[in-house]
Order: C-alpha cells, then sequence, then structure tokens
C-alpha cells in the first residue's frame, strides 16, 4: 500500500505544480490582454484625434479655397460671345448669348507682369539703341572714373555708404560694388 501511496502522492503534487503553473500563465495572458487593451484604447483615441484634426484643416482649406475663388469671381469680367467657330473655320452666330469669363488681373500678377516687361526692355533696349546712337565708350568710362572718384572722397571724408549712395543717387549694393571690384580703394 505504500508503494500505491508514494506514486499517487507525486503525482498528485505534479497535478498540483501543473494547476499553479496553468494559473500563472492565465493571469500572464490576462495581464497581457488588459495591456493590450489599453494600447488599443490609446491608438483608437489618437487615430481619432488626428482623423478630427485633419477633418478640420481641410475644412479650413476649403473655405479659405472658396474665398479665394469668390475673391476671384469679384476680380473677372464676363463679355457675351455671340458667335461660336465651328471646326471648318466658318462663324455662326446662336440664337443664345454664351458667356466667357476673363480674369482681372490682381495686384500681384500685375506687379509681375510690370517686372516682366521692365526685364524685356532692358534686354531689349539694347538692341532698339543700336539703331538710334551708340555712346562713346571713352565717356562712360571717364563717367565711371569720375564717381570712382567721388566715392573714395567721400569715403574719406568718413560718409558711410548709405550716406554716399544718398549723395550720387545711386543704390547701396552699387556704390558696395563699385569699392568691392575698384583696384583704387585697395592702395
Amino acid at each position: 500500500m505504500i508503494y500505491l501511496m508514494v506514486p499517487t502522492l507525486i503525482i498528485s503534487l505534479a497535478t498540483l505544480f501543473a494547476v499553479i503553473i496553468l494559473y500563472i500563465r492565465q493571469n500572464r495572458l490576462f495581464h497581457i490582454e488588459k495591456i493590450y487593451k489599453q494600447l488599443n484604447d490609446e491608438l483608437e483615441a489618437s487615430v481619432s484625434a488626428f482623423l478630427i484634426e485633419m477633418k478640420e484643416e481641410n475644412e479650413a482649406f476649403i473655405n479659405k479655397i472658396k474665398q479665394l475663388q469668390s475673391s476671384d469671381k469679384k476680380n473677372e469680367t464676363i463679355e457675351p460671345v455671340n458667335s461660336n467657330t465651328e471646326p471648318n473655320g466658318e462663324n455662326t452666330v446662336t440664337h443664345g448669348t454664351d458667356y466667357q469669363v476673363h480674369p482681372v488681373s490682381p495686384p500681384l500678377y500685375a506687379g509681375i507682369k510690370e517686372y516682366q516687361k521692365a526685364v524685356k526692355q532692358t534686354t531689349d533696349g539694347p538692341e532698339m539703341e543700336t539703331n538710334v546712337q551708340q555712346e562713346d565708350p571713352s565717356e562712360a568710362q571717364s563717367a565711371a572714373d569720375s564717381d570712382l572718384h567721388k566715392i573714395k572722397q567721400l569715403l574719406d571724408a568718413g560718409y558711410s555708404i548709405d550716406e554716399i549712395a544718398k549723395t550720387l543717387h545711386k543704390g547701396k549694393t552699387e556704390i558696395e560694388l563699385l569699392i568691392k571690384f575698384s583696384p583704387d580703394f585697395f592702395n
């Protein structure tokens, strides 16, 4: 009988040990599930906050575009068009009146266009002058030398570059470049 009790006791202890190990693993699993659920809730909250923020930004962007479109519509002119051009090149008059919308340039675009015109005139300017009259290179050289001489005198007198530019009616950058690239000032 003792021989039967010892193996039964060993089996009972092994079973008890197995139950304890399973209980610990089950608690770990429950703990991991809790952590996973918390992380999942935090992730859902952050994603929903991100989506709400994106929705607000999109709505603000759409409102801004609508405002720009409404301001563009205010800057457009509408002209009636009574003729249509067919593929064969003939103009036909329709009974209804169509309208074409022509945008009026906002001040920014007008400024850009004026700048482009000025640049084009300066690039086209030398070609026009060649047909009219060419300056004598010695006169241009003497004018530059006199400017350099005046700049040197004013610098020696203690004037600043801003004051020299105002006195000679030239740009500050132009004066700085003349000083920088003139060999007279390095002596």
